[in-house]
């Protein structure tokens, strides 16, 4: 993956949640204010990313000497269970490939957090360095390859993911990690087995989950989430990787998305890449 390699000296910390759209660009209120020290352990250096209920941080181990750990806190009143979600998952897939470490969590005051491992850019902002605004059709594969490994993971321990795309698909934060594709942000995951390994039973009412552009045309209509709907979000992710785009990305209006998504034909969706990617 000729891009991401060029990034090596590039890399940032790259973290997402799901519980609130975060613009520190606005004055919002510090959850935990820098230098403090959880647990006798984890020292904050300065919030990355966050707003009133859930914040991003940039902290030091300094038990483990561990620089950048990553921790994600949640206020306990404001959906902390989206946190207990990516924390189980992240313990459960713990030490897999292509899937973020988790370093530490609990419980500080009023607060849920997790740590993570620091990673790098995500695809769409690589995607968008690059001159051409695309990957080459070789890097989208690669990328893919690493996607699906993270996804059959994921649902082969029970669970669906429900935001896959290109920023929640990420590279490593080392020189040694720079080419792994790391699947990001189980925020909106869901348990879809039950204990006994079978399929549960499908709701009555399934509310959207996910990013309106990747979702497959079932979730439009509101059909239950199955593996199938995370991996047609890859599939659309890559395209819009290798294309530069999707031929609704400008479109606001759900109806209009389902409309356009529904008589695509795949020239129309790969007029860049090869034609066996359509």
């Amino acid at each position: 993956m000729s891009e991401i390699v060029k990034l090596r000296s590039a890399t940032h910390f790259q973290c997402h949640t799901s519980t609130a759209a975060y613009n520190l660009k606005k004055k919002k209120k510090i959850l935990i204010c820098k230098n403090t020290k959880i647990y006798d352990r984890y020292v904050i250096e300065k919030v990355v990313n966050g707003g009133n209920y859930g914040q991003i941080y940039l902290a030091v181990d300094e038990k483990a000497n561990r620089k950048n750990l990553i921790l994600k806190v949640v206020h306990e009143n404001y959906e902390p269970e989206l946190l207990i979600m990516e924390r189980n998952i992240l313990m459960k897939l713990r030490g897999k490939p292509n899937i973020p470490l988790l370093l530490a969590s609990g419980n500080y005051k009023d607060y849920v957090y997790i740590g993570l491992e620091r990673l790098g850019k995500n695809m769409s902002e690589i995607r968008n360095l690059q001159k051409s605004k695309v990957f080459s059709p070789i890097s989208v594969v690669k990328i893919a390859i690493q996607a699906m490994s993270a996804l059959e993971l994921l649902h082969n321990n029970g669970y669906l993911h429900r935001d896959v795309k290109p920023e929640n698909l990420v590279i490593g934060g080392s020189p040694d990690s720079i080419s792994t594709i790391y699947l990001i942000d189980f925020g909106m995951a869901r348990k879809y087995l039950d204990g006994n390994g079978k399929i549960r039973p499908s709701r009555k009412t399934v509310g959207f989950r996910g990013s309106m552009r990747y979702v497959s045309i079932e979730l439009h209509k509101r059909y239950e989430h199955t593996p199938q709907n995370d991996i047609w979000s890859l599939f659309y992710s890559c395209i819009e990787l290798g294309e530069g785009g999707l031929p609704w990305r400008s479109y606001a209006n759900e109806d209009d998305i389902l409309a356009k998504k529904s008589i695509i034909k795949p020239q129309e969706l790969c007029s860049i890449m090869p034609k066996c990617f359509g």
